[in-house]
C-alpha cells in the first residue's frame, strides 16, 4: 500500500485510499480519528449455490420381454396416475408361446397320471414315476413363466408424476429391459435440488441443516429446504462433493427442471470477531492489518489479522484481535506505528 507523507503546516490533505474520496484532518501534527467497536459472536457464513430442481423419485420403465411395441399410450409431458396402463406389446408371438407351454404342461400331467397308475400295479419303475414327476414340474414353471411375460407384455405406471421422457416409439423392437418411458413423481414431498460445493463448504455442513430456495418461476418467495443427503467422496471430474437437499413445496407447483438458487445455514457455528472493513488498512485474501487506541489515548496498537470472510461492509476475523475492544475506522488509512492521533469519536 502507498503511504502519503502528512505536511505539518497543512490545514487538511484530501487522499484517496481504498477506492474512495476521504478526508483526514491533521491538527497540531495529529490525525483526527474515530473507533468502533468489535462485534464477536458465534456465526455461520450462509453457504450460497444453484441448481435444478427435480423429483427424488424417478423410475426408468420397461418391459419385462421384448416384443414389437403396439401401443403408447402417453406422451412427453403427460400426467399419469399410478398402475395406469400407458404402453402394450404385440403379443401374438407371446400369446403362442403361452399355448404351447400350456399344452406342454397338459401332456406332462396326463403322462405323470399314466405314470403314477402304472407304479402302483408295479408296471412302472420307481425311476419312470420320478422322472414324470420331474417332468410334470419343469413344464408347471414353464406354463408359469409363460403367463407371467404374457401379463408383462404391458408397461404400467409405478407411480403418479409425470412423463419426463419418451425414448421409443410404436412399431419399433423394445427389448427386454430397455427404458421405453422416465417417469418422475409429483407429490410434493418428492421434491430435492442437487448441489455440487467445494470441499471448504462441505465440511461445514451436517444432515438436518436448514436453507432457503428461491425458484427463478417464483420470483423473490422463499422455499424452506434441509440438508438430506451429504456425498462422501468428490466427484472425479468437478473436484466438488454432492450434497442433496429436500424442498417444501408448500402450495406452489414445482417441475423438473425449474432453476433455483440455494443459501444453506450450517448449524455448525463459529466464534468471530466483526469489525467495519474501513477499518482495514491493508490485506490480501487472508489477512489484514488494522489499528486500535491503546488504553492511553494517545497511542495506537497495530494487529496482524486472519480475515475469516468479508460480508457486505464488515470483516469477520478469527484471530489477532485477541484483548481488544475497538479499532480504528476513520483515519485509519493515514497511519503508522508511530503517528500521533486525535480521537473525535466512537462509532
Amino acid at each position: 500500500m502507498k503511504r502519503y507523507k502528512l505536511i505539518p503546516f497543512m490545514a487538511f490533505a484530501l487522499i484517496v485510499a481504498c477506492g474512495k474520496k476521504e478526508t483526514a484532518v491533521v491538527q497540531d501534527d495529529a490525525i483526527t480519528i474515530k473507533t468502533a467497536k468489535i462485534i464477536t459472536e458465534e456465526y455461520a457464513r450462509p453457504i450460497i449455490s444453484s441448481g435444478i430442481i427435480t423429483s427424488d423419485v424417478e423410475a426408468n420403465l420397461s418391459f419385462k420381454v421384448g416384443g414389437i411395441i403396439e401401443k403408447l399410450y402417453v406422451q412427453e409431458g403427460d400426467r399419469v396416475a399410478k398402475g395406469q396402463l400407458i404402453a402394450i406389446l404385440n403379443t401374438t408371438e407371446i400369446a403362442a408361446q403361452l399355448q404351447q407351454s400350456k399344452n406342454d404342461y397338459e401332456k406332462a400331467q396326463r403322462n405323470y397320471k399314466r405314470m403314477e397308475n402304472l407304479y402302483k400295479d408295479n408296471a412302472a419303475t420307481t425311476e419312470e414315476f420320478e422322472n414324470s414327476s420331474t417332468a410334470l414340474s419343469t413344464a408347471l414353471q414353464a406354463y408359469q413363466i409363460a403367463k407371467f411375460n404374457k401379463q408383462h407384455a404391458a408397461i404400467y405406471a409405478n407411480q403418479s408424476g409425470s412423463v419426463i421422457k419418451k425414448l421409443m416409439n410404436e412399431d419399433e423392437i423394445a427389448n427386454a429391459g430397455t427404458a421405453v418411458y422416465t417417469i418422475n413423481s409429483t407429490n410434493n414431498n418428492d421434491w430435492v435440488i442437487r448441489l455440487g460445493l467445494s470441499d471448504k463448504d462441505w465440511v461445514k455442513l451436517k444432515k438436518g441443516d436448514k436453507a432457503t430456495i428461491t425458484a427463478d418461476a417464483y420470483g423473490e418467495k422463499e422455499f424452506e429446504a434441509v440438508v438430506s443427503e451429504i456425498g462422501v467422496g468428490a466427484n472425479p471430474e468437478t473436484g466438488t462433493f454432492s450434497v442433496k437437499l429436500k424442498i417444501n413445496p408448500q402450495d406452489a407447483k414445482f417441475a423438473n427442471g425449474l432453476a433455483a438458487k440455494v443459501k444453506i445455514h450450517p448449524s455448525n457455528k463459529e466464534l468471530l470477531q466483526f469489525i467495519p472493513s474501513a477499518a482495514i488498512v491493508e490485506a490480501n485474501e487472508n489477512s489484514g492489518t488494522v489499528y486500535s487506541l491503546e488504553p492511553d489515548g494517545k497511542t495506537i496498537k497495530q494487529h496482524k489479522i486472519k480475515i475469516a470472510f468479508t460480508e457486505n461492509d464488515r470483516v469477520a476475523v478469527s484471530s489477532g484481535l485477541e484483548n481488544t475492544t475497538t479499532v480504528i475506522t476513520d483515519g485509519s488509512a493515514y497511519l503508522l506505528p508511530d503517528s500521533k492521533i486525535k480521537l473525535s469519536g466512537t462509532k
